[in-house]
């Protein structure tokens, strides 16, 4: 019967010590309860060590006790406990530890904590005894956490709540354990006989190490999953490229867009390159641990088919190892000047480096002997991590050079003898020659589609919060929907993660950009200096100082008007030197600026190499952000942003980066500051200003939203900017700057809108198509009655007072049909009502099926409009092809040809106004419900009116009809009211 040593605290564990002695009978193992001696023992050491090499594995439970410290300053330099000890030696001697640490949210009597006995040195009357009290103790709690942080390096730690979880959870990890040491690693037919197998122990290890998920920096309260295996999605790079002749067959080009990548590592060694935060290293721990298992695991929430992963047989019975090559290469015999290593070297290096970081479950010797039978798969994460040029006291050494030459002479034996290779780095990290001379086929990472990323977020939900992940994710997927931009940062793994987190946290993402961007900056940065508060803080000085002199061009003595999105490594370095207040023509600084030029490439995730020896950020918004912050922190001459937005105002380039300043300042100077900061801005606009450059306008805007969504009072800004906004949609100023000027308008309360029951605002907001002859599709058609159709159709400000009014749970305005469906469907909203990007004040409601439209027009005192009704407004007597006229211009509307891809604000295109009785959008923008059926023969279908903007100019025209289910809900349909007289 194997035995397992049972280590812990004695006092505080006695009763759980006695549900581990259970445990392990009911596991069918010896448990040695060798207890704790005291301090005023003899010092057990020896034999407590000695225990631990007879057993065959050790379980330590550890709470909010570090246990007695043996006094040996030989063998116990660094203070560790008793209970520390043991476990090492456990390590030390390949045994397997099995770690159960109490969760940290668990109730626990203060008393048994190591923190009660600071309360205790206060109460004693000797001052001597409460300092030695006080100074044991803090050694106590920093030891404690160091103790706790060394188990979860090493992947060996689980959490309990209480006894019996502590009991169930002992038991079946002793039961696993005893499972894996009885089962031998199986080696293919085809591969050599004779080398020693795969240590199950070692395989453990991998398991143990890897399955944990490293995260972006998150606060201690906040949840999140904790393995991999949680959240992992699929990797995926772009199919092969095969030969063939002549052009390619309709299925060819049909097949998949991607590859994924663990397809592509079973049939052959790879090279992958990737951005930062794109997912490399995310794989290769992925690779390991499947390789290490055998098996893919199971996930409740299934990839889509054509994502969905199966375990390649190629990789059955191989030895996985994985090489965080930061943490490898300073282990390489490196010689000065250098850039040559032999393969056998690395190996043997590798080798020595396994056993010592795995603890001894791998023996040197077992690495070169199951690599001379074809048995491993090596994985080298991370070569743009090793120095181009290592600078110690002593010599000059070329670490990367020495790898890359050791991998390109070694690869073709490695790999003719059956090993398996992967080497993954930063798009520039490999010079061509460097990768011509790997001859590794390369693999690039793909970003996250929209697939994967839905995937992805429902996965991480469901992990961090299975009451309400599902929930969570539709909200996120929702929210980014409506983020443009945040597009390209959701694509990125990493800062999905980070997106995934703060939504977590409140529902929401934070509106302000620069809120967002500085959480996201300290999550990258906190995950690439983890220990190091200091360098992060000097870190974020030094691309801030980066970013603005990129914008700027100030280190090379060229002013730019806008800012450079890559510079060179040069550059980059003089940078560096200024803010260093270094002489960059000295030796001395110019090596201490290439240095930290270096490291900043290297580490930082967020400033990486870019082709032709430039530098660059991950993502332009980080410079711009970068670069705000730096300026908010180091200028401070009087007047210094008003004379900068003076000047830089103008550049539409510098919007962004002047809006996160904006924010900044806010949040510094306070709500009044801001109000006179935009006023003074808007103040220096007026009608033939924005005409000419539009961008000043542009920028009071995003500032005015960001005050908007602060709550704050606008007071007269409010009137001044409406009134700049109207002239500028008028005068029609470039529609991008038109669009983001009126959705401005919306958030401050767009005047052209109001309350649909309003009789007042219908006197405005409906206009009179008088009774009389028009043209028809047919001909012609009298329009015996004279009717009030909206100017505008119903807008999201409009539509919210329906919502508000209990407009889906009154049956009043329901008809039969209308009301079954809305039950049936469970409907209490419009689709696309949490959707950012169509969810404008001013933009017009969609995603509305027939039956709202219809319940909504009944409340407003009206009645949609039949289709001929429809048609007789937008052609007018005259019978025009479009509402304006016979021509057709590009960009007129807001069809698919104007390339605004989304809903404008109601009334963004004056020239496409109905000729003769001014309505807006009835081309473009919106299709619009009809009340009448399409025929008598189609079961209820309704038509629809209208172009739409993701519809072609032909759809535009006021003839065409379309029709479709009245329970269909788009989100590019909307609808406005009739009313067959202008007052109720």
């Amino acid at each position: 019967m194997p035995t397992a040593f049972i280590s812990s605290t004695n006092l505080d564990l006695a009763v759980f010590r006695t549900e581990v002695s259970m445990a392990a009978h009911g596991a069918k193992v010896l448990a040695d309860m060798q207890e704790n001696w005291t301090a005023e023992d003899h010092p057990p050491l020896d034999a407590c060590l000695e225990h631990v090499r007879r057993a065959d594995v050790l379980v330590v439970i550890l709470a909010h006790r570090f246990g007695w410290v043996p006094e040996d300053a030989n063998r116990n330099p660094d203070g560790k406990s008793i209970t520390w000890l043991e476990c090492e030696e456990a390590v030390k001697h390949g045994k397997d530890v099995l770690a159960f640490v109490l969760d940290d949210s668990a109730d626990w009597p203060e008393n048994q904590k190591d923190e009660a006995d600071l309360k205790r040195a206060l109460t004693l009357e000797d001052d001597a005894a409460a300092e030695r009290v006080l100074k044991a103790t803090r050694q106590c709690i920093k030891g404690l956490s160091a103790f706790n942080a060394w188990l979860n390096s090493r992947g060996l730690r689980r959490t309990f709540r209480t006894k019996e979880d502590l009991k169930l959870e002992v038991e079946r990890a002793l039961k696993t354990w005893q499972e894996r040491q009885a089962t031998a690693v199986r080696v293919p037919s085809t591969m050599n006989a004779g080398p020693p197998p795969i240590p199950v122990s070692y395989l453990d290890w991998l398991r143990r190490q890897y399955e944990c998920i490293e995260l972006l920096g998150l606060e201690a309260q906040t949840q999140h999953p904790t393995h991999l295996s949680q959240v992992y999605v699929p990797a995926i790079t772009p199919p092969r490229r095969e030969e063939q002749a002549g052009p390619p067959s309709r299925k060819e080009e049909e097949r998949a867009r991607f590859e994924l990548l663990l397809a592509r590592v079973a049939d052959e060694s790879l090279y992958v390159p990737g951005d930062p935060g794109a997912g490399k290293s995310t794989f290769c721990r992925w690779l390991t641990l499947v390789t290490a298992s055998e098996a893919l695991p199971e996930h409740p929430i299934t990839a889509p088919d054509s994502y969905r992963e199966s375990y390649p047989e190629s990789l059955r019975g191989r030895l996985p190892v994985l090489v965080p090559l930061c943490d490898f290469w300073p282990s390489m015999p490196l010689a000065a000047d250098v850039r040559h290593l032999a393969p056998a070297t690395l190996i043997d290096t590798l080798g020595h480096w396994l056993a010592e970081r795995s603890c001894g479950r791998l023996p040197v010797e077992d690495l070169s002997a199951l690599m001379d039978t074809g048995r491993c798969l090596l994985i080298f994460d991370g070569v743009d991590e090793v120095p181009v040029v290592s600078s110690a006291p002593a010599h000059r050494t070329c670490p990367r050079a020495c790898l890359l030459d050791a991998l390109s002479s070694g690869r073709e034996t490695w790999t003719r003898l059956g090993n398996r290779l992967l080497l993954t780095s930063r798009p520039y990290g490999l010079r061509p020659e460097d990768a011509q001379r790997l001859g590794l086929p390369d693999a690039p990472l793909a970003e996250l589609d929209d697939d994967l990323q839905q995937l992805f977020i429902r996965r991480w939900y469901a992990a961090a919060d299975p009451q309400q992940g599902m929930e969570k994710a539709d909200g996120l997927v929702e929210h980014l929907a409506g983020r443009p931009d945040l597009a390209e940062l959701k694509r990125n793994p990493m800062l999905l993660t980070a997106l995934c987190v703060r939504y977590g946290e409140g529902r929401r993402l934070p509106q302000d950009r620069h809120d967002l961007y500085d959480k996201i900056v300290n999550n990258v940065l906190f995950n690439r200096y983890r220990d190091a508060d200091h360098e992060r803080a000097a870190v974020r000085g030094r691309l801030g100082a980066i970013a603005l002199g990129m914008h700027t061009g100030s280190s090379i003595q060229r002013r730019r008007s806008a800012p450079e999105a890559a510079v060179t490594l040069e550059e980059v370095e003089r940078i560096l030197a200024d803010y260093a207040e270094v002489n960059p023509a000295t030796e001395a600084g110019s090596t201490a600026a290439a240095q930290r030029r270096d490291e900043l490439l290297a580490h930082s995730g967020l400033l990486l190499g870019r082709s032709g020896g430039k530098a660059g950020f991950y993502h332009l918004s980080f410079q711009e952000f970068l670069a705000a912050e730096h300026l908010a922190r180091t200028r401070r001459e009087h007047d210094w942003f008003e004379s900068l937005v003076a000047v830089r105002s103008s550049v539409s380039e510098w919007r962004l980066t002047l809006c996160f300043l904006f924010g900044r300042m806010l949040e510094r100077n306070g709500e009044q500051w801001a109000l006179e900061s935009a006023k003074a801005l808007l103040a220096t606009q007026n009608r033939a200003a924005v005409r000419t450059n539009p961008a000043p306008a542009v920028l009071c805007a995003d500032w005015i939203e960001i005050l908007v969504r602060k709550a704050l009072n606008l007071l007269d800004l409010r009137e001044r900017y409406t009134h700049l906004a109207l002239s500028a949609i008028e005068d029609e100023i470039p529609l991008q700057d038109r669009h983001r000027l009126g959705l401005i308008l919306g958030l401050v309360g767009d005047p052209r809108l109001g309350d649909l029951r309003d009789p007042d605002w219908r006197a405005q907001g409906a206009i009179e198509v008088p009774a009389g002859r028009y043209a028809d599709q047919n001909g012609h058609q009298e329009i015996a009655q004279p009717f009030w159709l909206g100017r505008y159709p119903v807008t999201n400000s409009q539509y919210r007072l329906f919502i508000e009014d209990s407009g889906y749970q009154d049956q009043r305005w329901w008809s039969d049909d209308g009301w079954q469906w809305k039950g049936r469907e469970g409907v209490s909203e419009p689709r696309y009502w949490r959707n950012g990007r169509l969810n404008g004040p001013n933009q017009p409601v969609v995603g509305v099926s027939f039956w709202e439209a219809d319940a909504c027009c009944r409340w407003a005192g009206g009645r949609l409009p039949t289709a001929r009704e429809w048609e007789a407004a937008a052609r007018g007597a005259e019978g025009h092809a479009y509402p304006w006229g016979e021509a057709w211009e590009d960009g007129i509307c807001n069809t698919i040809e104007s390339k605004l891809g989304i809903t404008s604000p109601v009334g963004l295109f004056p020239r496409a106004r109905q000729r003769e009785l001014g309505f807006e959008d009835l081309a473009g923008n919106v299709v619009e419900w009809c009340q009448d059926s399409a025929s008598s023969d189609l079961g209820g279908i309704r038509v629809l009116r209208g172009g739409s903007w993701y519809l072609d100019q032909d759809l535009a025209r006021a003839v065409y009809r379309n029709v479709n289910l009245p329970g269909y809900r788009s989100g590019g349909i909307g609808f406005r009211v009739l009313w067959c007289s202008p007052i109720r």
